[in-house]
Order: structure tokens, then C-alpha cells, then sequence
């Protein structure tokens, strides 16, 4: 009784508004604290890769072939699990700076250029604590529905992106609030649907989606770092 009520009270204090300018590095903070987030839980699916469990299992056959003492297995195992952090964490920091998040770097002509794009930003008692972006989605942008499964009736579709929430603020309700503010947006814009990716790091943003009434319409590895880091997405689609 008392979390319902604790709920009830933080939801009270939430708020849901249009992006302006002034929330600029605010809005690149939630968004780089939930890519820094996920290194670990990318660390851990990449130990448990078969390509990194094949490798390593060649690696210690070769190293018994050439007589390596139990000292020298132990250093090449605490090098190999630091190269494969290494390598999450700079797949993370090419994500960040590179070249992924130049809609971030041009809102205004990548959200509010037109009328049917959006960006939001949730409040908590003044604080900036997480993002979600609208825009629409063409058939020949890589990714899109159109190319590769039976979406086909789908006309016009809308591209979630840039769904995030501070760490200290998870399990508040505020995913669903943003979630359900694109919806109504793009109920009120003649949206057919809604389209979005995710990946096998974010399970419980999979879990959300799914319970919001967004459907899986595909899986696809996408490759980081020339191909090095491998990590399975998830496509899923909402009818309106």
C-alpha cells in the first residue's frame, strides 16, 4: 500500500513538456548516463558470445600445447576479459561522439522542423530526467519496416528514438509516461504506427514495449567497431 501511494506521489511530480534549447545539456547527460549504463550488461553478453567462448577456448587449447603454467592462463584471462571491456566501452564512447547522435546535435532541424516531430523531456521536481524523440520514419532509411517484413499497410510511420531515463529514477513509471505522450502525439498526427528499435542490453525496455502493445517484427545483429562487437536489436511496431 505504501509503494502505491509512494508511486502515486512521484508521478505527481512528473511532468512531460516539449523540448526548448535551454535543456540542451541536460538532455545530453540522460542520454550519455543510459549509454554509459549499459557497458556492463554489454560486457557480460559479450563473455557469453559462442564467437568470444570459441576463441577463448582455442586460445587455452594452444596455450596447454605450448606448456603455459597456471600463472601465465590466469594473465591472459584478466587480459583478454579487460581488451573485451575495453572494447564495449569504446564502442559506447564511439556511439556517443562520433557519429550516432547528430539528431541530438541539430534538434531543431531534426525535431521541430516539422510538424509531425517531436521531442519531450520528463521532469522530477525540476530536474531533467529523461528523453524521447518522434520522428517519422521512411521506407528507405535502413531499419525501416518497410524493407523486410509484412508492415506493408502501414502508410505513414513514426520512429521512436532516444527513449531514456536517469538510473536513480528507473522503476518511477516515467518510460510509460514519455511512451504514452508519442503515442498521443502521433494519434494527433495521423501516424499508422509506430516503429522502434532496442537491443538484447535493454531487456527491461523490451518488457515495456511489449507491454504497451508493441509487437516484435524482427531481430538483427548490428555490428560495432567494424564488426568486432556484435549486438542482436530488436524491431517492434505498434498499429494505430
Amino acid at each position: 500500500m505504501n509503494n502505491f501511494v509512494n508511486m502515486i506521489q512521484s508521478n505527481s511530480k512528473i511532468k512531460i513538456r516539449s523540448w526548448k534549447l535551454s535543456d540542451s545539456e541536460d538532455v545530453w547527460t540522460v542520454l550519455k548516463e543510459g549509454s554509459f549504463s549499459n557497458i556492463n550488461s554489454a560486457f557480460i553478453l559479450c563473455l557469453r558470445k559462442l564467437f568470444v567462448r570459441g576463441i577463448s577456448t582455442i586460445l587455452f587449447g594452444l596455450g596447454i600445447w605450448n606448456g603455459f603454467s597456471p600463472l601465465t592462463f590466469v594473465f591472459l584471462a584478466i587480459l583478454g576479459i579487460i581488451l573485451i571491456y575495453l572494447v564495449c566501452f569504446i564502442g559506447t564512447l564511439v556511439y556517443l561522439y562520433v557519429s550516432y547522435l547528430q539528431d541530438i546535435k541539430n534538434m531543431k532541424e531534426y525535431y521541430f522542423d516539422k510538424q509531425d516531430h517531436h521531442f519531450w523531456v520528463a521532469e522530477y521536481n525540476g530536474e531533467i530526467v529523461g528523453t524521447i524523440g518522434i520522428v517519422q520514419k521512411v521506407s528507405q532509411l535502413p531499419g525501416s519496416p518497410f524493407n523486410d517484413h509484412t508492415e506493408a499497410n502501414i502508410k505513414k510511420v513514426a520512429w521512436l528514438r532516444r527513449m531514456a531515463v536517469k538510473n536513480k529514477f528507473r522503476g518511477m513509471g516515467i518510460a510509460k509516461l514519455l511512451v504514452n505522450k508519442t503515442i498521443e502525439f502521433c494519434v494527433e498526427q495521423n501516424y499508422d504506427g509506430i516503429f522502434l528499435i532496442t537491443t538484447e542490453v535493454h531487456h527491461a525496455a523490451r518488457a515495456l514495449y511489449a507491454r504497451m502493445g508493441f509487437h516484435l517484427a524482427a531481430c538483427k545483429p548490428y555490428k560495432y567497431l567494424k564488426g568486432l562487437v556484435v549486438v542482436e536489436t530488436f524491431e517492434f511496431i505498434m498499429n494505430l
